[in-house]
């Protein structure tokens, strides 16, 4: 059984995959990885797991920039639709921005735990999945 379950929604295939071998080679962990390409499909999955009561993501990482619902938008549905999830998963923003205005955003959803900045090393991800 794995330590941690992982999920991760962002539309850049380069970036997934760099994230998905990060992840599952951090010594002593072992993980479950999923990923999604955007936010709409993610909420759809998350969704169906939530009526299942099925077991959610111990972690989410959000992109913010994506076609079709941007990730600002997908923590706004999170937020209206009060999915159970967000009570339990650890979520984090993940993006290539340096605006400061989108760091800031976070205060906006007491849910998302941190804003992470592209791009990510296997260390920063081991010390997120580890301590938050």
């Amino acid at each position: 059984m794995a330590d941690y379950n992982v999920v991760l929604i962002d539309d850049n295939a380069i970036f997934r995959f760099i994230f998905e071998n990060m992840v599952k080679n951090i010594e002593n962990i072992t993980i479950d990885f999923i990923s999604y390409e955007n936010a709409l499909d993610a909420l759809g999955a998350l969704t169906a797991q939530n009526q299942m009561n099925s077991k959610m993501p111990d972690y989410i990482f959000v992109d913010i920039n994506m076609p079709y619902m941007s990730g600002w938008e997908m923590m706004d549905k999170i937020q209206e639709e009060s999915y159970r999830f967000i009570l339990t998963s650890k979520i984090f923003i993940i993006s290539s921005s340096h605006l400061e205005s989108d760091k800031q955003k976070i205060n906006q959803y007491p849910f998302i735990l941190d804003y992470v900045q592209k791009p990510l090393n296997k260390e920063k991800l081991k010390e997120l999945l580890t301590n938050a």
